[in-house]
């Protein structure tokens, strides 16, 4: 269309210059793409209530589109934001209003005026971010005729767009103490609450797709004879270079934890038995390479349970990998033994590997 054509090379225009940071400010709020909330449904309630308007909408500019956090009268999450008023809204401080889009040279032709919605008014309180520098997107109003807000409806509609504001900063912070309280303050890695949340969520979805899920259960040997020897902040830099060594020989899609003292665990999702083998043989012999390197009798006791169709319970899991672990830490430590779990009523296929010195 030859309209489209246009309208896209003037709206990219009219881009802002400072628009990658504004872009890299809205993702920080990790906010597109959610689930709805009624901290956010209550104002666009209130902004459709207040304003007399059919439509109202929470609005959040994205790189190429508008995203609808929430709505009100309006069937659609989203729309391309080369066809949006909002891409309009966010280049100004204040209220942004079309009191006739019909008759507005920069709207007359768009296909959100000329077809459904057949949007006419529209009037949008830009949201920014805490310190104004950025317009996320806007609070907005519409109406499928012209018309006009009062001086109090518009002072209204400016309030409810510093409430959205409010909201995102105060989503923000929560989100904020929610990783910090799922995160071990020494090593930096995910603590248990959160390998237990993360392990549920992978197993409902292993068992969704029918996929292998591999947990492995890892404790160090002679822990407590460096810290006696050397001092709890050796004992400290020797869990930091465990999570660090871990965390830089697996994948972004694996998980690692620090389930209290000196044990981790490590989960490894859509990876085979045998894919499984081969990534805890890697993490075992860098991690005695570490110990080796800093002189410290540190060695690994790990235990390693694939399961293929017989997932159980999270507890249950978790137990049968540290049963493996306990059974290597009491015939020589230094070791990893693998089980594989197919059914419940199948016998374990379990292996080892021989210690590394």
């Amino acid at each position: 269309m030859r309209f489209a054509r246009y309208v896209r090379i003037r709206f990219q225009k009219m881009n802002p210059p400072n628009e990658s940071e504004r872009l890299a400010a809205l993702r920080s709020y990790e906010i597109l793409d959610t689930e709805p909330e009624k901290s956010f449904d209550d104002l666009t309630s209130l902004a459709s209530h207040v304003c007399e308007t059919p439509i109202a909408l929470i609005s959040l500019v994205d790189s190429d589109r508008q995203w609808f956090k929430s709505r009100v009268g309006l069937d659609i999450a989203e729309t391309a934001r080369d066809i949006s008023f909002c891409t309009h809204a966010i280049q100004q401080n204040q209220l942004f209003m079309v009191n006739d889009a019909a008759h507005d040279e920069r709207f007359a032709l768009s296909e959100l005026v000329t077809e459904e919605p057949r949007i006419r008014f529209y009037a949008a309180a830009p949201i920014f971010t805490s310190d104004g520098q950025h317009a996320l997107g806007t609070i907005c109003v519409l109406d499928r005729v012209p018309r006009e807000l009062s001086s109090g409806q518009q002072d209204a509609l400016q309030a409810l767009g510093r409430q959205v504001q409010a909201q995102l900063e105060l989503r923000l912070s929560l989100n904020r103490e929610k990783q910090l309280a799922r995160i071990d303050p020494l090593t930096g890695v995910a603590n248990r609450r959160a390998f237990y949340e993360m392990l549920q969520r992978e197993r409902s979805r292993a068992q969704r797709h029918a996929r292998v899920l591999t947990i492995a259960y890892i404790d160090l040997d002679n822990f407590k004879e460096v810290n006696d020897r050397f001092g709890h902040q050796a004992g400290d830099s020797v869990l930091t270079t465990v999570a660090t060594v871990m965390a830089r020989s697996l994948r972004l899609a694996d998980f690692i934890a620090r389930l209290g003292g000196d044990e981790f665990a490590i989960v490894l999702a859509d990876t085979s038995a045998e894919g499984a083998r081969h990534v805890i043989t890697k993490v075992h012999s860098l991690l005695d390479e570490a110990m080796k390197e800093n002189g410290l009798p540190i060695t690994f006791s790990i235990g390693v349970v694939s399961f293929t169709d017989a997932l159980g319970g999270v507890e249950d899991m978790i137990q049968k990998a540290d049963e493996l672990m306990y059974f290597v830490k009491s015939h020589g430590k230094s070791n990893v033994k693998y089980a594989v779990v197919s059914s419940p009523d199948a016998e374990n296929k379990t292996a080892d590997t021989p210690a590394q010195t």
